[in-house]
C-alpha cells in the first residue's frame, strides 16, 4: 500500500482492531489477588477470549488471577485470565487463560441471541 496511501504523520498510534465480536452485559463478579484478597468487580463486556469490568480497586498485571463472574442467577463461570490494559476509573482489560465449559456456553448463547435479532434484508 505504500505505493498509493500517503505515510502516517509523525505521532502516528495504531488502533487494533477487535478480532471476535463483544458483547454488552452487566455481571458482579470478583478477582482474588495475592494474598487471597477478593477484589469485587462489574463486568461490562464479554467476548470468547476476555471481558471487561470495573474493578472496586486497582489490581496489579503481570499474574494470572482466578476470576468469578455470575453469568445467570445461580451460575457462577469459573476462570483464570490475565489483566491486559487499565483505563481511568479502574476499567481493566482481561485476557483469558482458561475458562470452565458454562462460560464458552454464555458466549454462545450471547452469539446466538445476536443472530435471532439480526434485521432481516429482503431481496
Amino acid at each position: 500500500y505504500e505505493r498509493v496511501l500517503p505515510p502516517c504523520p509523525p505521532g502516528f498510534v495504531k488502533v487494533d482492531t477487535r478480532r471476535e465480536d463483544r458483547f454488552e452485559v452487566s455481571c458482579q463478579g470478583r478477582v482474588v489477588v495475592s494474598g487471597n484478597r477478593i477484589v469485587r468487580m462489574e463486568v461490562k463486556n464479554v467476548s470468547s477470549r476476555g471481558f471487561l469490568a470495573c474493578l472496586e480497586r486497582p489490581i496489579r498485571f503481570g499474574t494470572c488471577l482466578n476470576v468469578n463472574i455470575a453469568i445467570a442467577d445461580f451460575e457462577i463461570a469459573d476462570l483464570r485470565g490475565y489483566p491486559v490494559w487499565k483505563r481511568d476509573g479502574n476499567v481493566y482489560g482481561f485476557l483469558l487463560a482458561h475458562h470452565s465449559p458454562n462460560w464458552r456456553d454464555f458466549v454462545d448463547h450471547l452469539h446466538r441471541d445476536r443472530a435471532r435479532e439480526a434485521p432481516v434484508v429482503a431481496a
